[in-house]
């Protein structure tokens, strides 16, 4: 069994989740990024279909006479009956993404006046470690003793590769267990703490998948711990 208990939150647990609602976007943010966001799609999809409307009639006037270009009579009608599909689309796309914006002001606030966090401590069997080659930064994969596997970002590494250094000096050092302190509704690591014995590290794997394939930081990962290579390499 991997030992949690609740227990009481610090004040500076906390303040950390104050922070975070603090920082989360209020409605009237969020609608006018929703807006925007359809505006950009709309004018982007309108744009591009006036240059394939204007290219079309380019190519088709090298054979017959076609005056149905911009400086037409016509060009208003076209006009107006390509503003209605590529609107649709905005419309649905927009939607889409708005509905897969997470909002989880609720939970934090649910967090912050519950006054409880959960605190557990995993024991680590194993680490593999890769490294993004754009900034030089190490993600960490850790097995845990649960057979769940953890994804950890070192952000240490990567700055000090920007300052021309050896990412491989970070301090970010995985050891025998690792102390979790995370809210109960959203499920946000407040703090982790690694402990125990120092652990033996490979040496990194380089990552050259793109980056919308890497894990989230600071989250379970659904890559199973065998499949990791094969499915982060390539």
């Amino acid at each position: 069994m991997t030992p949690t208990f609740e227990r009481k939150i610090t004040s500076e647990e906390k303040e950390f989740l104050v922070g975070l609602l603090k920082s989360s976007p209020s409605d009237l943010k969020r609608l006018k990024e929703i807006l925007e966001n359809f505006l950009i799609i709309w004018s982007a999809s309108l744009i591009g279909l006036v240059l394939v409307w204007i290219a079309t009639v380019w190519l088709i006037n090298f054979f017959i006479t076609f005056d149905y270009g911009l400086k037409s009579q016509y060009s208003f009608y076209i006009l107006f009956g390509f503003s209605i599909p590529t609107c649709l689309y905005s419309l649905i796309s927009t939607t889409k993404w708005a509905k897969s914006w997470p909002d989880d002001r609720l939970d934090l606030k649910k967090d912050i006046d519950g006054d409880k966090v959960l605190d557990t401590t995993y024991e680590v069997k194993g680490v593999k470690r890769f490294q993004e080659q754009e900034h030089g930064g190490l993600i960490y994969f850790l097995l845990l003793h649960d057979n769940k596997v953890l994804t950890l970002y070192d952000y240490e590494s990567v700055e000090i590769e920007m300052q021309g250094g050896d990412p491989l000096t970070s301090n970010f050092k995985p050891r025998s267990k690792l102390r979790i302190v995370k809210a109960p509704n959203t499920g946000y690591f407040i703090t982790q703490e690694f402990v125990g014995n120092e652990l033996l590290l490979p040496e990194p794997t380089d990552l050259f998948s793109s980056p919308d394939k890497w894990p989230e930081g600071e989250s379970w990962c659904n890559i199973p711990w065998n499949e990791l290579e094969s499915r982060l390499i390539a």
